[in-house]
């Protein structure tokens, strides 16, 4: 009985294939080329080619001399991109990953030929890491890490590489893009109780003197990344023999506890605490730090070998701030600190038009306002979406520092945040613990534009990533885009006023900060736009070495 429903299946499976017509030729498109290593010019074969588009989506994978076909191909309006393993993925057309390439327009029978993607190949970095007798140490976590421009000004920040040394004290990071890059050993820490921390003990830490244990390090042998040498990575190469000798400081304790925290066999909320660094140049860069867990009789809790340094300790609710304290660890333990839980709050706000606007409210429905954590790593960020009045309500926002964020409004620029009736000039605003409090937001419709072109020495620049930086040092008036494939790019809907205007041959998504603006300053331009003007202006594109230099 089921041999004959699996072949009367297959059966109709037939029927309906012979009831769809192949497509005609004459109306289809076709398309072929090669796939090649950037560095070496051979062929890549197994690289997975994808064309996406108006007429839907293709599949292909290049044979063993690196070629692909799409056969059969609707007209319409595509980007084409290649992936690879030990590659970066690429679109066609652009210089560098990242960049949205080139469309391409396939009309009914043409066939377009000879196509070159030329894929970048991941770079390496290897070495061993040392204790100071020059042996070998094993376990230690290797993070590859780059400046980049969070939090309203640079900090390091993972760069996506990581490692862990084997039995021989031996590490290899892979899949690197080309760039530069710092590499930071930071030996394990285990905040854990021992029995001299049992309920009963006089205290939970027995005041020692400072100790001395192996601490974060950067290649070859440095305390932060100021006195750290960079690796400069090429595309495809390995940088190997980058041995790290680890360090050997004084290291204290953070002991204390978190007042408010209920048993939870009493039915407490589970509550965490974190210490996260708050030098831009430390050993554990932000969004690095450690986690302890507190004592569920008494909300105490212990942080050992601790580097000197200013710290936040921060203790997360339900995967949201629920306080903070601010530490140093100078030449000796902290004992007694104490963190208090603070209850959220809630905030009410309204998104409207300056002097009650012309533009039909319907426009203000469905808006997203949120919240950022400036000074924490961003989790469950509150947020809402705005009703069609412009209202929105925002729940459970915990006592913390927060910058705000909402959705673009087509031909209109955010001119105004007021917190509980006070304008917030920078767009950062403060919640104390529990209560409430006003939201809001002003948007003006009387915008300015930028236009410009950038070129790359004489040619044109696809691709370059364009930042617009206001005078104002307003963060919400900073814009970022990229230039289209003829080096244009168009700023719309921008507030009026000054800008400094660059081109950068480099991923920046964030606010640049004060120090490399005045290192780029002959690479820029300035720009004033009025209420409803127009400036343009034309670019040399700065290449990254320069940008590297100036850091």
């Amino acid at each position: 009985m089921m041999l004959r429903t699996v072949t009367l299946m297959l059966a109709c499976h037939a029927v309906l294939a012979q009831g769809q017509p192949a497509p005609d030729p004459s109306t289809q498109a076709h398309m072929d080329g090669r796939v090649i290593n950037s560095v070496t010019g051979e062929p890549l074969r197994k690289a997975e080619i994808q064309l996406h588009g108006s007429g839907g989506e293709y599949s292909v994978a290049s044979d063993g001399s690196g070629q692909f076909t799409f056969e059969l191909v609707a007209p319409g309006s595509y980007s084409l991109t290649a992936q690879h393993q030990n590659f970066s993925t690429l679109n066609y057309g652009a210089t560098r990953p990242g960049l949205p390439g080139t469309r391409i327009s396939l009309s009914a029978g043409q066939k377009l030929s000879s196509l070159e993607i030329k894929l970048i190949p991941f770079g390496v970095i290897s070495g061993k890491v040392v204790d100071q007798d020059g042996d070998p140490v094993t376990g230690v976590p290797l993070t590859v890490m780059q400046w980049g421009f969070t939090r309203g000004g640079r900090q390091l920040v993972p760069a996506g590489g990581g490692a862990s040394t084997n039995d021989r004290g031996e590490f290899r990071v892979y899949n690197l893009p080309a760039g530069r890059y710092f590499l930071l050993a930071r030996p394990l820490r285990m905040d854990v109780y021992t029995p001299a921390d049992a309920p009963g003990s006089k205290n939970i830490v027995r005041r020692e003197s400072p100790r001395e244990n192996y601490s974060a390090t950067f290649y070859p042998s440095a305390p932060d990344v100021t006195a750290s040498a960079p690796i400069i990575l090429a595309a495809g190469q390995e940088a190997s023999g980058r041995d790290i000798q680890l360090r050997k400081t004084r290291v204290y304790t953070i002991q204390g506890r978190v007042n408010g925290v209920q048993p939870r066999n009493g039915g407490g909320t589970r509550v965490s605490l974190s210490l996260q660094p708050q030098d831009a140049s430390s050993s554990a860069p932000f969004g690095m730090g450690r986690t302890a867990s507190l004592r569920p009789d008494d909300g105490t809790f212990l942080f050992r070998g601790v580097d000197p340094g200013r710290y936040s300790l921060i203790a997360m609710s339900n995967n949201r701030v629920a306080g903070r304290q601010e530490v140093v660890v100078g030449d000796s333990d902290l004992i007694g600190v104490s963190v208090t839980l603070l209850e959220p709050g809630s905030v009410k706000g309204k998104v409207s038009f300056s002097g009650g606007g012309t533009t039909n409210a319907s426009v203000l429905k469905g808006l997203r306002v949120s919240l950022t954590p400036v000074d924490s790593v961003p989790m469950n960020m509150p947020n809402a979406n705005t009703a069609d009045d412009g209202t929105f309500t925002l729940d459970e926002v915990p006592a913390d520092r927060f910058k705000v964020n909402c959705s673009p409004l087509d031909g209109s620029y955010l001119k105004t945040i007021r917190w509980n009736g006070q304008v917030s000039s920078d767009g950062v605003v403060e919640m104390g613990g529990g209560g409430s409090a006003t939201l809001e937001l002003e948007f003006a419709t009387t915008t300015a534009q930028i236009d410009g072109d950038v070129k790359m020495g004489d040619d044109p620049a696809p691709g370059a990533s364009i930042l617009l930086i206001p005078a104002s040092h307003r963060e919400y008036d900073f814009r970022f885009m990229m230039a289209d494939q003829n080096g244009h790019f168009t700023a719309k809907s921008i507030a009026p006023g000054g800008y400094t205007v660059l081109a950068v041959d480099t991923a920046i998504y964030g606010m640049p900060d004060a120090a490399l603006l005045k290192a780029l300053e002959k690479f820029s331009t300035f720009a004033t736009v009025d209420q409803a003007g127009e400036a343009t202006v034309s670019l040399k594109l700065i290449p990254e070495a320069e940008i590297e230099a100036a850091q």
